[in-house]
């Protein structure tokens, strides 16, 4: 019953996510529709596996690696985009570059090397090789990165965060890829927190501050210890990642992780919880419309 249910969830969630794309001709969103699909098969095998007596880790790491898919996907429009709108109006040049051949070439090869890591319990005698393609695909995603002006925007909370929740991609990428190559298995254990609270947890946190300043008619500027909030879901990334490294550290790293963990959603909730609970200063907005109208406002003229 809790599989049914479960698995319905995801099931509904997706049904709905490709009516809306379907209904507003959204093709630059479809990315979203491959993500979910890819949870829902992530999540049926989880509970099948469940059910046999099988131990559920591809469904886990297939489920992770849709999402960071769809984080560097999602990410190649996003951060670039509001890092240009933010050095614009507080006149920063050089903008960033726009998207290129190496772009595309970056997120193909990326999406190749999450393939690849899926594969890499099965692979034996080839990980060597497959470690040069996940070191390849991360220096390649290292500097389509470099191209959006990550460095110019340490002033602004709402930007960097994002910038670095992006980075968090070619990390585990390199991480996984020094781990095959060497052999060392706590690197490619390190992999999964990288990517799950570094990367995931931190891309949301950011898009949950920006949304909810948008939603309540409010400017795309951080609010009070929005920094802390971050820095805190980057430090339990670290902490994490830090326990498996460093096994004689693991005792204190661990505790320290969830605690930040917590924290930082916890600074969510008190920072930006009383902007939810008041009515908007302009009239609410889908998310959709408010991260259009923002960008509208804001972009230099083309």
């Amino acid at each position: 019953a809790v599989a049914a249910v479960a698995t319905a969830f995801t099931i509904a969630l997706a049904a709905v996510v490709t009516h809306e794309i379907v209904a507003a001709r959204s093709i630059a969103n479809a990315a979203a529709v491959a993500s979910l699909a890819v949870l829902v098969v992530a999540q049926g095998l989880f509970h099948a596996d469940a059910l046999s007596g099988h131990d559920g880790v591809f469904a886990g790491r297939l489920a992770l690696a849709g999402v960071t898919a769809q984080m560097m996907l999602l990410g190649g429009r996003i951060v670039p985009a509001f890092t240009r709108d933010y050095l614009w109006e507080t006149g920063r040049a050089p903008m960033p570059a726009p998207a290129r051949r190496l772009d595309a070439a970056a997120v193909g090869l990326g999406l190749l090397a999450l393939v690849v890591w899926l594969a890499m319990p099965t692979l034996g005698d080839a990980a060597p090789t497959a470690g040069a393609v996940l070191i390849a695909a991360g220096v390649l995603l290292v500097v389509r990165q470099a191209r959006w002006a990550p460095l110019r925007t340490p002033r602004e909370p709402l930007v960097w965060s994002l910038q670095l929740g992006a980075a968090m991609t070619p990390l585990g990428l390199l991480l996984a890829g020094a781990g095959a190559l060497s052999g060392d298995a706590a690197l490619a254990a390190a992999v999964i927190h990288v990517w799950a609270i570094g990367g995931i947890g931190l891309m949301t946190l950011a898009l949950m501050t920006r949304v909810s300043l948008g939603h309540t008619g409010r400017p795309p500027r951080a609010l009070r210890g929005s920094a802390a909030i971050f820095l805190a879901i980057a430090l339990a990334a670290a902490a994490r990642a830090g326990s498996v490294l460093a096994p004689a550290w693991t005792l204190p790293l661990l505790p320290l992780a969830g605690e930040l963990w917590l924290a930082a959603y916890a600074g969510f909730l008190i920072a930006y919880g009383p902007l939810l609970l008041r009515p908007a200063i302009a009239p609410a907005r889908t998310t959709a419309q408010g991260l259009a109208a923002e960008r509208a406002a804001h972009s230099p003229p083309r």
